[in-house]
């Protein structure tokens, strides 16, 4: 029986095979077309394309051939007959032929773009995305965000693709068996010498001088406070033909050769180094405290240094917490003017979670936490700003944090620099020393020097390149042996680091910074005293105003700050007085240590500047003045001569004289103890403390210094704000107050709080007057002296209006989106006091919801929107339009019953997405027409009580969009 070639291929198992090469080459086929045709990699596709397909592909083949031979052995039969003098073996020959030469035509071209694909960052960061998901994510931000990952983990040439792909098929083992470790390690074994790789870019002869770089760094105190670090990097480098050969890139071999050998995989031990200046001569340097053996010196590798030993993470830097923190703040995506933002925010940074998700949550919910724990009302006065570090915080937290693969900054550290890992100091740390005894160099000028300017249009200043400059302590004693990476964890303040060495009470209340008290230069105590008053005001007691009591830790225990044995004075200080002034009696029975005396006689008066309330039914109208004696008032008889009463010391009160009492009492100056409101020397009859005898005249007198210097001596004036008030600043306090007493708690020379206020300021009118305006309150938002915030507010301006209007307060809360002038202040589209618009608006804007269209009609609105929105009915300048039709023309530019902007937007915040409303209130009777607003990439759809639901959609017009 002649057998047919199909007759061979005509069982299950060629017919199995069969099937699946030709549906693989089919989808192969069409996945290769779609590759060819497409602008970007898909490394899923690519993955089917070039490796999944091809290899069943070939599978089934070999399946299809192996079941004819089996078929044939079965049988007992021979080979089919080839025979070319026959037409239809010819035909067959052909087809074979054809499709044999088809598919190793597309077997190349799919092993070329295999090839290719194998080479693409897509194939090696996102394949394996959860392997490689740090690596990756840090590459997308690095300086080689656009150097392909094979440029430098493969480099050029067969041997080293040969030698990647090899390692790789371990690498996809590892990644299916799930047998991979976390951390990844670092590579440093297999990577190619930076000479194949790096020098393809960087030419290392051409490095040469200087660079200038600004380092933002944010302190952890209740300022964060701002330093920008100007640094000149010593790049130097070079060679003999292009630039001396100096700088940090001296050690890149191109006169000089060094080699070292480290004891750790990481490189950090180095204890031997070599080097091999152009003469031909060496010199080795060994770490004296930890040198090499004569076997480590024989087995451990010797390498030659290159790029790779200082840049060590050129593409795959990860930040700490704390430079994650100063990035933000720096570039204002997180407010630092918020108290205590970065002590706060790189806590919660720095908090292991196990997953992303438990990440995102924590620092969301210890953010706020914290503030409303620890601070309370900077909680409520900076709410906003603190939500809105949140987000922040979370997307720089998985740009540098990676639980699931536990890997973070602290597991691969950085040797560009030497704050938080050693870096330099691995070799440059005066413990590696020639034979002759010398150190490498640790001079902090031999690779950056430092600029400064005393303004922004001021030219920069060298600045020499010591400790001091940057770092508080100098080098000297055992700060001076200390590692920089001692005190910089990148995960808290380095202040948090002294109970290290220092060991203090527990439960000691350290919430601020050593350097608070102790002098960094010089490592001594500061002048508490001075240190103290910065946050305390000296009115507690008697004891602090006197010249005896300068140093705040006689009294009180240093770091937590608790009043010692009132009964130790004696010991402490007054050993002499003790002996003679009742000697064996307590102190106290007699010397008040809290709060202030009733009787001043020639003490100095208290720095409480509170006036005595002497309205019936004060805490203070048991305290009378003397009653004025029977009878006509004596006349007050003049001194012989010029008071003899002596100059106030310098530092210190005035001395009591022989007046005071008598001013009151003799019917000269009686109405003063009438006020309502009484200055307190005045209550204590102590004229004197103010005022000092002329000796020009009889009975002339004069004050004892200075109007603000005389103020000051009792009302601690507090550091200068942001914003001061003209008078407060000019020291003009007797312009507003009356020194003796008032009306008003304040002493005002005026009425009320506001009464004073308009003798310099106009009073604003309109038609709508603010409801605060009518009472004259000017105090409910207007600070007196001094504030942080414009206009002397006592708070942001939006904090401020909200505390009146819980409404918007509500809206702005819940909202999701805010309307971008609140970010500004509400003063943007309100006036503060009166305006003749409803609402007292800036400018017109209709309260109605159906209004013909006229400009006039938003010209609110149309302060920062564009008016060519609403004239023309084809635009491309909003958002809101199908294909190019102005649907914002459509609602709002009819006749009689345009929509206003209301009908569809809120003023202040939303729930959704543009501003537009959830749903509106429609007719007399209370009902809610929804809006029904869905947003898409490129339109959207409204469903409202208006019209039927339409869609709109700027690329592809929709054709059935129809006018409402």
């Amino acid at each position: 029986m002649k057998l047919r070639l199909y007759w061979y291929f005509a069982n299950p198992t060629s017919l199995i095979g069969a099937i699946l090469a030709t549906v693989s080459f089919g989808a192969s086929s069409v996945l290769l077309i779609l590759d060819l045709l497409s602008e970007h990699w898909n490394p899923y596709r690519g993955i089917l394309t070039y490796a999944v397909f091809p290899t069943f592909l070939f599978i089934g083949i070999a399946i299809s051939l192996a079941g004819a031979i089996l078929r044939r052995r079965r049988k007992g039969v021979g080979f089919p007959v080839l025979d070319l003098n026959l037409p239809k073996h010819q035909r067959w020959v052909f087809i074979v032929v054809t499709f044999s030469l088809l598919l190793l035509l597309l077997s190349a071209l799919g092993g070329y773009r295999a090839y290719l694909f194998t080479e693409e960052v897509e194939f090696c960061g996102t394949l394996c995305h959860k392997v490689m998901e740090p690596e990756y994510t840090a590459y997308l931000d690095s300086p080689h965000a656009r150097v392909k990952c094979v440029e430098c983990h493969v480099g050029s040439g067969a041997e080293w693709y040969v030698k990647a792909k090899i390692s790789g098929l371990y690498q996809v083992y590892a990644v299916l068996a799930d047998k991979y470790p976390k951390p990844i390690p670092t590579p440093i074994e297999n990577l190619r010498p930076a000479q194949d790789t790096c020098e393809q870019c960087h030419w290392p002869k051409k490095f040469w001088g200087s660079q200038l770089t600004e380092r933002v760094h944010f302190a952890y105190d209740v300022a964060n406070t701002r330093r920008d670090v100007l640094m000149l990097v010593k790049t130097g480098g070079g060679g003999s033909a292009h630039g001396p050969s100096e700088g940090i890139h001296w050690h890149m071999n191109t006169r000089n050769h060094v080699e070292y050998i480290a004891r750790d995989e990481r490189r950090l031990d180095i204890p031997w180094v070599k080097v091999t200046h152009p003469d031909g001569t060496s010199t080795e340097y060994v770490n004296v405290d930890k040198p090499p053996t004569a076997e480590e010196l024989t087995s451990l590798p010797t390498r030659r240094m290159d790029c790779m030993d200082c840049h060590n993470r050129p593409s795959h830097r990860l930040l700490s917490p704390e430079a994650v923190v100063d990035e933000l703040m720096g570039i204002g995506r997180v407010d630092p003017r918020v108290p205590y933002m970065k002590t706060e925010a790189v806590a919660v940074l720095a908090v292991d979670y196990e997953s992303k998700e438990e990440a995102l949550r924590g620092i969301e919910q210890g953010l706020l936490k914290s503030y409303s724990e620890k601070h309370p009302d900077l909680a409520s006065r900076y709410r906003r700003e603190i939500a809105a570090a949140v987000p922040e915080l979370q997307a720089l937290y998985l740009k540098n944090f990676f639980p699931e693969m536990k890997t973070s900054w602290a597991d691969f550290p950085d040797h560009i620099s030497h704050k938080e890992f050693p870096g330099c100091f691995r070799c440059h740390n005066d413990r590696h020393r020639d034979a002759e005894g010398k150190a490498l160099k640790t001079d902090c000028d031999l690779c950056h020097s430092f600029v400064a300017r005393d303004r922004p249009e001021s030219p920069l200043v060298p600045i020499a390149a010591d400790p001091s400059y940057f770092h508080p302590w100098t080098k000297v004693g055992k700060h001076g042996s200390m590692n920089c990476w001692d005190c910089h964890t990148g995960k808290s303040s380095p202040y948090g680091t002294c109970s290290q060495c220092h060991t203090m009470k527990a439960g000691a209340p350290m919430a601020f910074a050593c350097i608070t008290c102790h002098v960094p230069q010089t490592q001594t105590i500061a002048a508490l005293q001075k240190s103290c008053v910065g946050c305390h005001a000296l009115g507690g007691s008697l004891l602090h105003l006197t010249s005896e009591h300068r140093t705040c830790s006689d009294c009180h225990r240093a770091h937590d700050w608790k009043s010692r044995d009132p009964e130790d004075c004696s010991s402490r200080c007054h050993t002499e007085l003790a002996k003679t002034h009742y000697p064996g009696k307590a102190c106290t029975p007699c010397h008040e240590l809290r709060g202030v005396t009733s009787g001043f006689g020639s003490a100095p008066v208290p720095p409480i500047l509170e006036s005595l309330d002497r309205r019936p039914g004060s805490a203070r109208a048991a305290q009378k003045p003397p009653a004025e004696p029977k009878g006509p008032p004596a006349k007050p008889s003049p001194p012989e001569g010029p008071s003899q009463a002596p100059p106030p010391a310098e530092g210190g009160p005035p001395q009591a004289a022989s007046y005071g009492k008598d001013c009151l009492q003799s019917g000269c100056h009686a109405e003063l103890l009438e006020r309502p409101r009484i200055h307190l020397p005045v209550i204590a009859n102590a004229c004197d403390r103010c005022h000092v005898e002329s000796p020009d005249g009889r009975h002339c007198f004069t004050l004892v210094a200075p109007e603000p210097d005389l103020c000051t001596a009792c009302h601690v004036r507090p550091k200068d704000k942001l914003v001061i008030h003209q008078p407060f600043a000019e020291g003009s306090c007797l312009a507003c107050h009356d020194p003796h007493g008032g009306e008003t708690p304040p002493m005002l020379r005026a009425g009320p709080p506001e009464g004073i206020c308009i003798q310099c300021h106009e009073r604003r009118e309109g038609e709508l007057v603010h409801s605060t305006l009518p009472q004259g309150e000017c105090s409910k938002c207007h600070l007196s002296h001094q504030s942080d915030h414009a206009m002397l507010l006592p708070a942001k301006e939006v904090d401020l209006c909200t505390s009146c209007h819980p409404k918007v307060e509500k809206e702005l809360r819940e909202g999701r989106q805010v309307h971008k002038p609140i970010e500004k202040g509400c003063s943007q589209c309100h006036r503060a006091h009166a305006s003749s618009n409803p609402a007292i608006v800036t400018a017109f804007y209709t309260p109605d919801f159906y209004a013909g269209f006229e400009a006039e009609t938003y010209a609110l609105c149309f302060l920062c929107h564009a008016r060519e929105l609403f004239y023309k009915d084809k635009s491309t300048l909003t958002g809101f339009r199908d294909g190019d039709r102005n649907l914002h023309f459509v609602h709002v530019n009819k006749p009689v019953k345009g929509r206003t902007c209301r009908a569809c937007h809120v003023t202040h915040a939303s729930e959704g997405p543009r501003l537009v409303r959830k749903n509106v209130p429609f007719g007399s009777g209370g009902w809610l027409l929804p809006i029904g607003f869905e947003p898409t990439p490129t339109g959207g759809t409204c469903a409202t009580g208006c019209h039927k639901q339409q869609t709109y959609d700027r690329v592809t017009p929709v054709a059935q969009a129809q006018s409402p």
